[in-house]
């Protein structure tokens, strides 16, 4: 056996293996640092997506609150500071009223629009912004149904690098049917027949049909006689009453979609030229709109009428005592022969 060979290739492979070590310590070096080639990095770059979801699916009466809950996620493995988003919702429908938010969001509004600015999100976490709206105008026409949306979009001017802009944006929608108005009046008395020098209340109940909030509505109540004598007038749901002549006008008045306002008219009757069971209708109608200035589905529910029968008195009458020859006095209203017990004689 040549020993100067055998030992040659001892050296060989004590060489090989030696690298060999070498090279799995760099690797493991490198792994831990994350700069070994051909081998992904732990830290994986921002990814932000969000979603929005509304309070209700339906909405169309003026002064319902409607809440649209906004999150957003970083999906990445590290913090993402300088957060940014927008809230499109429907403009001129809508208006804001506030927001509370989580991740340090500041948010205002802008061009109708909720614009938050400055939020951080951990890795992994979720911010989660809370916008309260309310419905102040009419979606579309009486009988249509328009399609509110409100759109989600995060980082609008793009200032953040991601895996992915793709989920940047989220949008919910709702039905929003047209609100129709829709009001009508009925009318009552307190009696349906008086005589004159009576009392009489008349009470007229005004409601609101539709679905949307009617503003300044007014109300008139005429009579087509002066047998009324009218002693003063007044109303809920901020009415307020005056009389001008035979007619007695009722404005200011707000009522809520579904709901009755009330006016209570009081007055007297009076008629001195009605004899004894001579009879007279009292006619008066009262009008919800009477300038016509209000928009509704229906017009045919806005007059109400009421006759009240107002009768002449019939009191007792007083017959004048009458004398006779054979002396004064009360005769139970006849002539006679009869006397009241009293005779000159009896001095």
């Amino acid at each position: 056996m040549n020993p100067t060979v055998t030992q040659t290739k001892t050296s060989t492979k004590t060489v090989a293996v030696a690298v060999v070590m070498i090279a799995v310590g760099l690797g493991l070096i490198g792994y831990a640092a994350g700069l070994t080639p051909g081998i992904k990095s732990k830290t994986t770059p921002a990814d932000l997506s969000g979603t929005v979801a509304a309070s209700v699916t339906t909405i169309s009466t003026v002064g319902d609150t409607l809440t649209y809950t906004i999150k957003i996620k970083n999906a990445g493995s590290a913090l993402v500071s300088d957060v940014a988003f927008k809230e499109s919702f429907a403009k001129g429908v809508l208006t804001y009223v506030s927001s509370s938010a989580t991740g340090g969001f500041s948010c205002s509004v802008v061009s109708s629009d909720l614009s938050c600015t400055g939020g951080a999100i951990s890795a992994k976490g979720t911010a989660t912004i809370i916008m309260e709206t309310v419905l102040t105008a009419n979606p579309t026409a009486c009988g249509n149904t328009a399609t509110m949306s409100s759109v989600l979009t995060i980082d609008p001017s793009n200032t953040i690098t991601e895996s992915s802009e793709l989920n940047n944006t989220a949008s919910v929608s709702l039905s929003a049917p047209g609100m129709c108005t829709d009001l009508s009046i009925t009318k009552g008395a307190s009696a349906t027949s008086a005589e004159t020098g009576d009392s009489v209340s008349y009470t007229l109940a005004v409601k609101n049909e539709g679905s949307a909030t009617q503003l300044n509505v007014k109300v008139s109540d005429t009579f087509l006689s002066n047998t009324f004598t009218y002693l003063s007038a007044s109303g809920s749901n901020g009415f307020s009453c005056s009389q001008s002549g035979l007619t007695i006008t009722c404005t200011g008045g707000t009522i809520t979609s579904g709901s009755t306002a009330t006016i209570t008219i009081l007055g007297s009757i009076n008629n001195p030229s009605l004899t004894c069971a001579e009879t007279e209708s009292l006619t008066d109608t009262a009008e919800v709109d009477p300038d016509n200035s209000v928009t509704e589905s229906d017009k045919t529910n806005n007059t109400a009428t009421v006759t009240t029968t107002v009768t002449g008195p019939c009191g007792g009458t007083v017959t004048p005592p009458t004398t006779t020859s054979g002396g004064g006095g009360v005769t139970g209203g006849s002539t006679g022969s009869g006397s009241s017990g009293y005779s000159p004689g009896d001095r």
